[in-house]
């Protein structure tokens, strides 16, 4: 099934390479020992492929609210980066 308004893939997509950015620079090794840092218990390891939201999780997040049926439209990404495939790197 196509999607109707990319901007709501294109908004997905765009959150997803900032995630894994954001993962790629809290790991990426910094000291001369090779020691990669450390992320926080709190950061989420998501990924290589992603998939958009299920409504139990939406319902989750939202409280019980409204759902909006355009998040299932959403088409699963993979990501090929050097976080998730070291050898690229």
């Amino acid at each position: 099934m196509n999607n109707l308004n990319p901007q709501f893939q294109l908004q997905w997509e765009s959150e997803i390479i900032e995630y894994v950015q954001f993962l790629w620079e809290k790991t990426r090794t910094w000291s001369k020992k090779g020691e990669p840092n450390k992320l926080g218990a709190n950061v989420p390891l998501l990924g290589p492929q992603f998939m958009s939201p299920s409504y139990l999780h939406i319902q989750k997040w939202s409280g019980g609210g409204a759902i909006d049926p355009t998040i299932q439209y959403l088409k699963p990404l993979n990501i090929v980066h050097p976080f998730y495939y070291p050898q690229l790197a």
